[in-house]
């Protein structure tokens, strides 16, 4: 009996509307400082790093040394297939992230320099030529498009392959490069593709 009126006296105390309204502010101002410093944090952890990231590529380019890296994916294997759906051969893709490209222009060729890691199926191949390209004046007219380029042999990660150049107009020019071909012996050649853009003065 005493129990139950202990209870039923506890049950009645309790904090008045103003009370109430008091700790409502409190927990939500509360609330609202803690979202504010999570926002912070985030922001120093992946913003700034970013603008910062950026801000170097920049300082690169207008250095005149290209290196280029872009995407957001690794690259990855897949099969290429005919209209029977029968797989005829493998290609590698998104290869931005993994091969850094340099380019310089010499007399009438146009040196490439890859840097590729020491990971499959870079490390597996032992010549490279490039197949996808082309090449923009200074007006951003296209002059050369996929022209054929000797093999390279790999050595330790670095291969250079050089193109040769027919252009009419000197200036800064632009690289686009979207296939180098891999090949191995008693293997089937490898497209390696991605999305490179280089400047060079010709």
């Amino acid at each position: 009996m005493k129990n139950d009126k202990l209870i039923r006296s506890w049950n009645k105390i309790g904090p008045d509307d103003s009370a109430d309204e008091r700790m409502l502010s409190g927990i939500l101002e509360q609330n609202h400082k803690y979202t504010r410093k999570q926002e912070n944090s985030l922001m120093k952890k992946i913003y700034i790093p970013r603008m910062a990231a950026a801000v170097t590529v920049l300082c690169i380019c207008l250095a005149g040394t290209v290196m280029v890296s872009a995407g957001s994916l690794k690259g990855f294997f897949r099969d290429v297939t005919n209209r029977n759906g029968a797989v005829t051969g493998t290609v590698y893709e998104n290869a931005d992230q993994e091969i850094n490209v340099s380019v310089f222009a010499e007399e009438d060729a146009l040196h490439l320099t890859l840097q590729c890691p020491d990971t499959v199926p870079y490390s597996e191949i032992e010549e490279w030529t490039i197949t996808g390209y082309e090449v923009l004046d200074p007006a951003g007219n296209t002059v050369m498009e996929n022209e054929p380029a000797e093999w390279s042999e790999a050595s330790e990660g670095t291969v250079e392959i050089i193109i040769p150049l027919t252009l009419q107009e000197h200036g800064t020019c632009r690289l686009v490069i979207t296939e180098f071909k891999g090949s191995k012996k008693a293997d089937q050649d490898l497209p390696v593709r991605g999305h490179w853009e280089c400047t060079f003065e010709y």
